[in-house]
């Protein structure tokens, strides 16, 4: 997976006018966290039943995608102590799925999140050096940090960390993650890690050998500016979805600006930026089923609580059908930044609920 994911722009393909192509790189994500999937629909497979991954992944690898990747969730969606979102229900362990899944494909990349707020150095070292060596060199990382206190209960530590404290513990860990990484000589013979500093202290010996590729492929998709230096410092690639072409282009060339900055080669640092499509056997076809998952997707509660999160106020008294609040949000409203746009042409106002059927429909992340 390294190589083919990670090569250099400059090994195009020439055509047979003699001009050259860069190569397109491709990556099928299972639906399952923040996805468009209607799960309740008897159409749509299993988040838990091995034949629903089994059949994605190979779907990919015949498909020529470089790697598949699983999302991971720690925690149900909560708001005002009341879950109003099941989209991780009936997700198994990522590391599980990835290694079974090593085992049914040949050549598709396997990359999963993990999170560094909540994980230890050695563990996640020690995990991925071994989906490494049991799918061929074929693993990769996305590392994530979580701002969620509600996260946070389900570990014995509880609560949450800062923005700035869980950038400086993830910068800690994947310089520690290295060390454990490197710690196998040619020779085959492992060296101690003694690692000391403000976030871990970590003294021992890594139980995997130096796996295929050394060190996964790692991946990041943070938006903040902590993220986006974090991930131009340490990523092989970036994951992004942005609502118009030119706000990609933007943070194209500030992640780019940001990777030179870090001494890096920025041709060394990709971008996929995520695309949902909704195929039919007509254009009216695809125009219809993307409407029925919109439907579907959100329903009065769910809209009114993810509202509120944004807006910062109660927003119980509006109608989920009706327009959007008419006041100003109190709150961070920066979860709306990334978030994908679906282009309706004709409509001029969005509502909270339900949408209109569109003339026409097409991403625009």
């Amino acid at each position: 997976m390294g190589a083919d994911l990670m090569s250099n722009p400059a090994d195009a393909v020439r055509t047979r006018e003699g001009k050259d192509r860069k190569p397109v790189h491709l990556a099928a994500h299972f639906p399952g966290v923040n996805n468009t999937t209607v799960w309740s629909d008897p159409a749509s497979g299993s988040q838990i039943d091995f034949d629903s991954f089994v059949h994605l992944a190979r779907t990919a690898e015949r498909g020529l995608f470089d790697f598949f990747f699983l999302a991971e969730g720690l925690r149900l969606r909560e708001h005002r102590e009341r879950i109003y979102d099941l989209d991780v229900v009936g997700r198994p362990d990522t590391f599980t799925v990835l290694a079974a899944l090593g085992a049914v494909t040949e050549r598709l990349g396997l990359v999963g999140t993990i999170n560094t707020t909540f994980n230890e150095p050695f563990n996640v070292a020690r995990q991925f050096a071994s989906l490494d060596h049991l799918s061929d060199g074929r693993a990769g990382w996305n590392m994530v940090t979580s701002s969620d206190a509600f996260t946070g209960e389900n570990f014995r530590r509880g609560g949450f960390l800062d923005h700035a404290d869980r950038y400086r513990r993830a910068e800690e860990f994947i310089t520690v993650a290295r060390k454990f990484w490197d710690s196998w000589d040619a020779a085959g013979e492992p060296r101690p890690v003694n690692h000391r500093g403000p976030q871990f202290t970590v003294r021992g010996v890594a139980t995997a050998p130096a796996s295929p590729q050394r060190h996964p492929v790692l991946l990041q998709a943070g938006d903040s500016a902590d993220g986006r230096d974090f991930g131009a410092k340490h990523a092989d690639a970036l994951f992004t979805i942005h609502s118009s072409i030119p706000a990609g282009q933007k943070y194209y060339a500030d992640v780019k600006a940001r990777a030179v900055a870090h001494g890096r080669n920025p041709d060394q640092l990709k971008v996929f930026p995520g695309v949902t499509y909704v195929l039919g056997d007509t254009e009216q076809e695809a125009i219809e089923k993307a409407a029925y998952i919109r439907d579907q997707q959100v329903g009065p509660q769910t809209a009114i609580a993810y509202l509120e999160q944004v807006w910062g106020r109660d927003l119980s008294e509006y109608d989920p059908e009706g327009p959007l609040p008419d006041v100003d949000p109190t709150g961070d409203a920066s979860i709306t930044r990334a978030r994908p746009a679906t282009v309706i042409p004709g409509r001029s106002q969005p509502s909270t609920g339900r949408s209109p059927r569109p003339r026409s429909c097409r991403s625009a992340s």
